[in-house]
């Protein structure tokens, strides 16, 4: 199951794995992928957020409100010449908020109270 986000939010980072081409098996370090995302099943653009290496083939894209501001499912592309690609459904662009223990970010629910 994708990744709920908060439309036009930056708080959640979306981490990709990128394996060699040579042997589709061992993660590619040193690498500058170029990332694209679709959303809402719009055709694919550069995101906005900055990538990162992390180590052993992980990256990690920015979480960026720009990459987050279409309601509806993020879909990923990540491309280098020398290591595979990587696509997968990375989120669900939601209208609230996930990440709001209380209410969800629906705030025109009072806050629950205990009894």
């Amino acid at each position: 199951m994708a990744t709920q986000i908060k439309q036009s939010s930056a708080v959640v980072h979306i981490p990709f794995l990128m394996v060699l081409a040579v042997d589709h098996v061992t993660g590619a370090t040193g690498l500058v992928p170029v990332v694209t995302l679709s959303k809402n099943g719009a055709a694919f653009g550069a995101a906005a957020g900055a990538i990162t290496e992390l180590a052993n083939g992980w990256y990690r894209l920015a979480a960026n409100a720009t990459d987050s501001n279409t309601l509806g499912m993020l879909a990923f592309h990540a491309a280098v010449a020398t290591a595979d690609p990587t696509d997968f459904i990375c989120a669900d662009i939601v209208a609230y908020d996930p990440q709001d223990t209380v209410r969800l970010g629906l705030t025109a629910l009072p806050n629950a109270a205990a009894e």
